[in-house]
């Protein structure tokens, strides 16, 4: 504010000065006079007073209330009353707050009460007219006066809960889709953290600090603050935003199940799912099945690590398993399921469980063996698609299988949840299958052109014996020792001449053969996916383009591409041609036929390929759309 009573003071020196001269340059004494008197005027009136706004004085406040959203609809007066200018004396230094007491007016009402602030907000957020015009829910007010923090505000008035600024900002509100946002789905657990990590303040409210930092390291938190995946949860996933509560130990899935949708209708099927009172997802994946333990581990790994876990065992199964456990996949079922169907029970009926304990320890066994022979089967596949693919040949066809194959492997973790061995087997033994036809179909491509190399053995021995005789000839001719031009010199050079040509127009055509593809197997730009001729309206295929699958869709409009990849956790979607979706089958993710996300845990739509019809042909180009 300094700058700006140093121009106040400037515009009225000047104006002073320009009254001295116009007084001294005026030769009548009359016209003299007037100029002196209004100088006497005048001058006490510009310096008497001056007109002030708020942002004259709250510089802070007025940078960060012109960044937030609500600088187009509220003014300072709707939250603190008042005018919205003030005539302000000359001598009061106009600085960030003034010196000494101002008076505002008498509508001026401050900044309201922590206790008050909710009710205040609510004022325009709990009004439908005033909230429709931006499409806002009119509920945050109900939810938070049911929430954890709106009970105990209401009931014991204690104004250190979290009250609607501690989440929003005062002044500095921004969108939730803004990353400098507190809300902002990043920063989430930064603004729980910094009152639920606080040791001193949660000892007077009997909750653990540590909570918060068990999240970071979670596979949830690892997402989210790591891998910028806006669909893994965050605290206001689970707990609510307004309505914030903690769910029970009895709906904690239920919540899971929110994202989650395909493993709870699983779950629900299994003989836990159907008992009363079980503690659902925590009592397995929660460590050591402490319900409010928020270091949720992840139980599966990615296709690629389980190739890397492969070769790093050196093709060896029992190394292979040591090697994914150690990524923290394939969960040990045998000492989950001990922590209830454990040799020693504390209760006197423990000799009734006797015979289900059994059960349940053979069928955890069963379920973790079935599963490791599906993963190992699958990344020794992969493994030899992506070795056999290096620039020797074309295996387009098997690494879209081998993609399938990868997404049955994720759902078949899923699937466990049934907890039905039979049907487990079942669908390991899919994933067995698709392998083995992957294995048959390199085989006989590998057979293939070991089969050429053989085939133009004598070629190239005939090449070699020719050169043979060539080299012979030539070494006879020039024993003779002629220095000067002969015809036998002639032809020596053209014979020289003919067989070089003969060799290298030979070589090109004969090492094509013998490696049909001289660049890498999967790398093609530009792939046809049929005749236009062959397809119907909605009707889907999935083509390889580089490594990534592509769905390419016939809709009423024309064709869509869009990558079959899930941008969750990479499994492949499928076409669901009476739904008019594209379905993941790992955790229910579900896709309009342009990639648009409908429902599931999915942070991204799919990305879309260009598309065209050439000459009668679909042809879907590499060049993924912005």
């Amino acid at each position: 504010m300094v700058s700006n009573r140093l121009a106040q003071w400037g515009v009225r020196s000047a104006v002073v000065n320009l009254l001295f001269w116009l007084a001294y340059l005026c030769k009548e004494r009359r016209c003299r006079m007037m100029f002196l008197l209004g100088l006497m005027v005048g001058t006490p009136v510009i310096a008497a007073d001056r007109i002030v706004r708020c942002h004259d004085c709250h510089l802070d406040q007025a940078e960060s209330f012109h960044n937030s959203v609500h600088r187009h609809v509220l003014t300072c007066r709707d939250c603190h009353g008042g005018a919205s200018r003030y005539d302000v004396p000359a001598s009061r230094p106009t600085d960030t707050q003034p010196a000494g007491p101002f008076d505002h007016g008498a509508s001026f009402r401050g900044s309201p009460a922590r206790k008050d602030i909710p009710t205040h907000c609510g004022t325009c957020h709990a009004e439908v007219d005033r909230m429709n015009p931006y499409g806002f829910p009119t509920d945050q007010l109900a939810r938070y006066r049911v929430s954890g923090h709106g009970k105990r505000l209401q009931q014991t008035g204690d104004d250190r809960v979290a009250v609607c600024t501690d989440c929003h900002g005062t002044h500095d509100t921004l969108a939730s889709d803004n990353r400098k946002s507190r809300t902002h789905f990043s920063n989430v657990t930064d603004t729980c953290g910094r009152c639920h990590a606080d040791a001193a303040l949660m000892k007077i409210y009997n909750h653990p600090p540590e909570l918060v930092e068990q999240y970071r390291i979670s596979v949830h938190g690892r997402n989210v603050l790591e891998g910028s995946d806006a669909g893994s949860p965050t605290c206001a996933t689970c707990h609510g935003a307004h309505g914030a509560a903690p769910p029970g130990v009895s709906e904690v899935g239920f919540v899971c199940g929110r994202c989650h949708e395909q493993v709870a209708d699983y779950f629900l099927t299994s003989v836990h799912g159907r008992m009363p009172g079980f503690p659902r997802c925590i009592g397995c994946h929660a460590p050591e099945g402490d319900w409010r333990h928020h270091q949720i581990k992840p139980v599966s790994v990615h296709g690629e690590q389980l190739v890397d876990a492969f070769l790093k065992s050196s093709e060896r199964r029992e190394r292979f398993v040591d090697e994914v456990h150690a990524l923290g996949g394939t969960p040990r079922y045998e000492d989950i399921c001990l922590r209830c169907h454990g040799s020693e029970r504390a209760s006197a009926h423990a000799p009734f469980f006797t015979e289900s304990d059994d059960r349940a320890r053979t069928l955890s066994q069963a379920m973790a063996t079935e599963l490791r022979d599906a993963q190992f089967v699958y990344a020794r596949t992969a493994a030899r698609v992506a070795r056999v693919g290096r620039g020797e040949l074309l295996v387009s066809d098997e690494a879209l299988l081998a993609e399938d194959a990868r997404t049955e492997v994720k759902a078949l973790s899923v699937f466990a949840h049934t907890l039905d061995i039979a049907k487990v087997r079942e669908r390991a033994e899919v994933v067995k299958r698709m392998c083995r036809e992957i294995d048959a179909a390199l085989d006989a491509k590998e057979a293939d052109v070991a089969s050429r190399r053989v085939a133009i053995a004598p070629v190239w021995g005939a090449v070699a014996l020719f050169l043979l005789l060539l080299y012979l000839r030539f070494a006879k001719w020039s024993e003779t020792g002629e220095s000067h031009p002969t015809r036998r010199r002639v032809l020596v050079g053209a014979l020289r001449l003919t067989g070089a040509a003969f060799v290298a127009a030979l070589a090109w055509p004969v090492s094509r053969y013998i490696r049909p593809v001289g660049k890498r197997g999967q790398g093609r730009q530009i792939v046809s996916a049929g005749q236009e001729a062959d397809w119907s309206v909605w009707d889907a295929r999935t083509v390889m383009i580089g490594r990534d699958p592509v769905a390419v869709i016939h809709t009423q409009q024309g064709y869509q591409a869009v990558s079959a990849r899930c941008t969750h956790l990479g499994c492949v979607v499928r076409w669901d041609g009476a739904k008019r979706q594209l379905l993941c089958p790992c955790h229910g993710g579900r896709f309009d036929a342009g990639g648009k996300v409908l429902a599931g845990p999915v942070p991204a739509p799919l990305p879309a390929y260009d598309v065209a019809v050439v000459d009668g042909e679909v042809m879907v180009s590499a060049a993924a759309k912005t």
